[in-house]
């Protein structure tokens, strides 16, 4: 083998080396762009959870539970929280279905979730009320609102009612 074949090779190899080089770099230029724009959704997500809890409020507990057992004394301020609260359970479902986009959450989290969360709201008339008058624009958001429908209403009343005896008792203790 002369030097210019072994040059050649040389050069063969280098330009394989160089484009593997700029494989790998575009690889890690779009891995870092997608964690980058998943950050952002988590610090949106996280202003947005903030926002929901200031508007809940102190003891939004209290609140549910004279929904599931005493709508009818339930003050606009009442439902804003109610509101607040349906709205703050599908903002932090909505960020789980981004992260299982991702690939960062399997779906099993849907089948924890899911039945909790629809439990919760079920036993709130008014939540119940305007989670199921919401577009469903996704797949979980469908399957929360099935379920949600399959569950009656104050489904948990007896639970709530202890929650505000509670909540009464605090509020009495120096």
């Amino acid at each position: 083998m002369n030097w210019d074949a072994i040059g050649a090779m040389g050069q063969v190899a280098g330009s394989v080396a160089v484009l593997v080089s700029f494989i790998y770099l575009a690889r890690q230029i779009k891995q870092s762009a997608e964690i980058t724009r998943l950050n952002m959704v988590a610090a949106a997500r996280q202003q947005e959870t903030d926002f929901y809890n200031t508007l809940m409020g102190e003891n939004p507990s209290e609140v549910v539970a004279k929904a599931a057992v005493r709508p009818s004394e339930l003050t606009p301020g009442d439902v804003g929280v109610l509101l607040a609260r349906v709205s703050w359970f599908t903002s932090m479902m909505a960020r789980n279905a981004i992260m299982e986009e991702a690939g960062m959450f399997d779906a099993s989290w849907r089948k924890t979730m899911l039945p909790g969360i629809g439990r919760q709201i079920a036993g709130d008339p008014v939540g119940k009320t305007y989670l199921l008058l919401q577009a469903a624009s996704s797949e979980w958001m469908t399957e929360l609102q099935e379920h949600v429908r399959s569950l009656p209403t104050g489904a948990s009343a007896a639970f709530y009612e202890s929650m505000l005896e509670v909540a009464r008792a605090q509020r009495r203790e120096p």
